[in-house]
């Protein structure tokens, strides 16, 4: 694989900046009253955070001002503490200096924490976006079939309705004409047949007077 000489430079260059940086930083903690272990690792706070913020600005979209904020604001902390180191005579640093150093890992924390949700969410996004070449890769159908003919409906036939046969037998129609002859009212007498209303005991009284 073929590298390009600029880059290797450019990546030199970052790290000597950055190890040079770092060895400042380490001793400006070290006078704030860290440990030596702790020391070490709040360089890696403030020059990583700028780092990330670095690399949001070119990998970002939306937010990119998010990340220009926090690189300049890292770039800034860690410029301040590197003067102050310097200017500041060799011991303990005074009491606000230190307490300025000790308020830097608490502010870098959410920040940092806001910076990865908002990288992880532009991944997200450009993940659910289809390639522009898959889309082109389609072509659109080159006719468009014709509609389908609607079937003709059919003649419709009418159809006489067939007479519904009756109820009840002409022998318990006579019995019923009987009882309200005998003074049985029609609706007693619809009952004593089988259960027929009253109205139609009336009709088969009215048709037996037609027919007399």
């Amino acid at each position: 694989m073929k590298r390009n000489p600029d880059a290797v430079v450019a990546y030199m260059i970052a790290f000597l900046a950055f190890a040079l940086s770092y060895s400042k930083l380490v001793d400006l903690a070290l006078r704030a009253g860290y440990g030596d272990l702790m020391a070490h690792c709040w360089p890696l706070i403030v020059d990583g955070l700028a780092v990330m913020a670095a690399r949001g600005v070119l990998s970002l979209a939306a937010s990119r001002w998010y990340a220009w904020s926090l690189l300049v604001a890292g770039t800034a902390v860690s410029v301040v503490a590197a003067v102050a180191n310097a200017m500041f005579p060799a011991g303990p640093l005074p009491p606000i200096a230190a307490a300025a150093v000790a308020v830097v890992p608490p502010l870098c924390l959410p920040f940092a924490s806001h910076l990865a949700r908002k990288m992880r969410n532009d991944e997200v996004i450009e993940e659910s976006q289809p390639d522009v070449a898959d889309v082109q890769d389609v072509a659109p159908p080159s006719e468009t079939p014709p509609p389908a003919a609607a079937p003709e409906p059919e003649p419709l036939h009418l159809v006489a309705p067939t007479p519904r046969p009756s109820k009840y037998t002409e022998a318990q129609k006579a019995e019923a004409l009987a009882l309200v002859a005998a003074g049985v009212s029609q609706r007693e007498a619809g009952r004593r047949i089988g259960g027929a209303p009253g109205n139609t005991v009336r009709r088969w009284i009215a048709q037996a007077e037609q027919v007399a």
